[in-house]
């Protein structure tokens, strides 16, 4: 297949330092790109040169230190674009280069959500007001604009007043995680509920622990996994009577292992741009209860349970019913397929080109 011509560059820091989150959407997206498009695809990475898959360019400024890297992601780079005759810029997670709108190259701008605003007392003073000047910037510079959910466009607007004509929303695909299923071993004894969480407040972990606990399950434990965090310790103080196990950093095939052989999911959290849980737990065809607030009820759809997260009566509530109601549960299951049909990678790569070929 001819080649389009059009080149892109892409801000590639979350790809190669983000396990989770952040670098799962960037090397999501980088893939997909890959696949479905002809295009020419340009990774630029502060660090060392690393392996791409084929078709893709890479970019390495080897800056040693942090704060060599920094000023190159925010400033430096601009001459290593200039070199490689990249059209459009998409920064991945929330900002630009600074000077970019002088260049004369599109860019885009991905933004997952406004966590910081509306908790910043989850971030220090410092970031902060990193994060809130690089995203004024960027907001204003970026001729598109690209959030994962309503929930996130709606932030950006009120909190930046960022022009609504400029934002598309696009999901991130069901894609992102496929499942593992060369081993077929279960990692934890018995029947289990999980919850895949990274271990801060955000996640609201410490309700979700209280309701299980007061819960009338004895047959079936709680599993909560995820990128350790300031909560994990905490957690671990608590008399957890034999009932929740938390497993902190798992790998990708443990994390498919427990996903495979849970019962359903569960995820509390107050707060989300998207949800990639939800998605994960549908990837292994597994219904989930389900926080009702900010993005996961565009996430979840029909095919979960929801809960006030901040009623630990609520949650309680959810978890008992699901789990002892097969035929509610079977309901949920059936609904799976049509919504991850909207999350469908192929389709929204169909989104992205349409939004990059706009703008040349």
């Amino acid at each position: 297949m001819e080649n389009s011509g059009i080149h892109i560059g892409f801000d590639a820091k979350r790809y190669f330092n983000n396990d989770t989150g952040l670098g799962n959407y960037s090397r999501w997206l980088i893939a997909e790109l890959n696949e479905h498009w002809n295009a020419h695809l340009h990774l630029f990475h502060a660090g060392e040169e690393q392996d791409l898959p084929e078709g893709i360019h890479g970019h390495f400024a080897k800056k040693k230190n942090k704060i060599s890297r920094a000023f190159w992601r925010s400033r430096g780079i601009l001459n290593d674009i200039d070199k490689s005759n990249i059209q459009i810029y998409h920064g991945l997670s929330h900002e630009l280069p600074q000077g970019i709108h002088k260049s004369g190259i599109k860019t885009v701008l991905t933004v997952h959500d406004l966590i910081q605003k509306r908790y910043p007392e989850n971030y220090s003073l410092i970031d902060r007001s990193i994060y809130n000047r690089k995203l004024a910037y960027a907001q204003i510079c970026a001729d598109a604009i690209v959030c994962p959910s309503e929930q996130s466009k709606n932030d950006l607007i009120k909190y930046f007043g960022t022009s609504e004509s400029k934002i598309s929303v696009i999901p991130i695909g069901s894609s992102i995680l496929k499942p593992n299923l060369e081993d077929s071993s279960s990692p934890i004894a018995g029947s289990y509920i999980l919850c895949v969480s990274s271990f801060t407040n955000r996640k609201n972990l410490v309700r979700l622990v209280k309701a299980f606990l007061q819960s009338n399950l004895r047959e079936v434990k709680l599993v909560i996994s995820g990128k350790s965090g300031p909560i994990y310790p905490r957690l671990q103080r608590m008399d957890l009577k034999g009932k929740v196990e938390l497993i902190a950093n798992p790998s990708n095939s443990e994390l498919g292992r427990l996903y495979q052989h849970s019962e359903f999911t569960v995820y509390p959290s107050l707060f989300e741009g998207f949800g990639i849980p939800v998605l994960e737990s549908f990837a292994y065809s597994k219904t989930a209860v389900v926080s009702n607030r900010s993005s996961l009820p565009e996430v979840g759809g029909d095919a979960v349970s929801y809960f006030d997260p901040k009623d630990i009566s609520s949650i309680q509530l959810a978890i008992e019913n699901m789990w002892h109601s097969a035929k509610q549960r079977e309901h949920f299951e059936s609904k799976i397929e049509s919504q991850m049909a909207k999350f469908e990678s192929k389709k929204l790569m169909e989104a992205y080109i349409n939004l990059y070929t706009k703008l040349l």
